[in-house]
């Protein structure tokens, strides 16, 4: 049922599933549905998993400091390339999702906690270890940090709605580039 919700997803046109269609796709009568699921929005929560899993995939190490290479400027950006790919990657699920998250407030609260508010707290760390360590002179790291996170949720909302997306490394240097210069001062 998972997958054929992927691919309902992936072949409409708007990314908008229904009950009847998914269980057309698997062979089963609608009333199946129910028997694994409570709702559409189980479904969503599920496939929202996946684009989790690749965004921590994306960016947890350079959150963590775990960086590839010696220049942060450059780890920055390539996170944030990856994240963007990842939300990329997971296009019409994330808008699947964003239209869930209006009408159902359990895909909301997954969102906010599991994606949202997780980011905002791992990257607050990162920043408050960057002053730490005398990289950063950022006042406010949680400000610094919900900011820069809205930003790349705003930068896939706005890829998620354009005929013509821009190049993610172009966005991923860009959104990277104002992380570093919020985080590390104005580049030379």
């Amino acid at each position: 049922i998972i997958e054929a919700s992927r691919a309902e997803i992936e072949e409409s046109a708007d990314g908008k599933i229904s009950v009847s269609a998914i269980m057309r796709r698997v062979g089963m009568r609608q009333s199946n549905f129910y028997h694994y699921f409570q709702s559409l929005d189980e479904v969503i929560l599920e496939l929202l998993l996946d684009l989790e899993a690749d965004v921590k995939d994306a960016v947890e190490p350079w959150l963590q400091g775990r960086q590839s290479s010696i220049n942060p400027r450059e780890d920055t950006i390539e996170h944030l390339t990856a994240m963007l790919s990842a939300g990329r990657m997971h296009r019409k699920v994330l808008s699947a999702a964003m239209r869930a998250t209006n009408a159902s407030e359990s895909v909301y609260t997954h969102w906010k906690s599991r994606i949202l508010d997780f980011y905002f707290d791992q990257a607050k760390a990162f920043i408050e270890k960057q002053v730490n360590e005398a990289r950063s002179h950022v006042s406010d790291p949680a400000s610094a940090a919900n900011a820069r996170v809205l930003m790349n949720f705003g930068a896939w909302m706005d890829d998620l709605w354009r005929d013509d997306p821009a190049d993610t490394t172009d966005l991923g240097r860009t959104v990277g580039a104002i992380w570093n210069d919020v985080i590390y001062g104005q580049s030379e």
